[in-house]
């Protein structure tokens, strides 16, 4: 019996896949811990956690 493929979500984060955690945190600028973190407290979802990452940018002081 054939199955059908589904094709990968694109907008989804998937933890476990390293190559896609090294890709996002090269992408962001930030560590595999922060993104860990973020992911945590915002959900897998690509675009809400860039969106946080930019917050945390911005509300960051220059001095800091």
């Amino acid at each position: 019996m054939l199955t059908a493929k589904h094709p990968p979500q694109r907008n989804i984060i998937d933890l476990a896949d390293s190559v896609q955690v090294k890709k996002l945190t090269k992408r962001l600028g930030i560590s595999k811990d922060a993104l860990f973190g973020v992911v945590e407290k915002c959900g897998n979802s690509i675009a809400g956690v860039s969106k946080e990452v930019e917050i945390k940018r911005a509300t960051k002081a220059p001095g800091d």
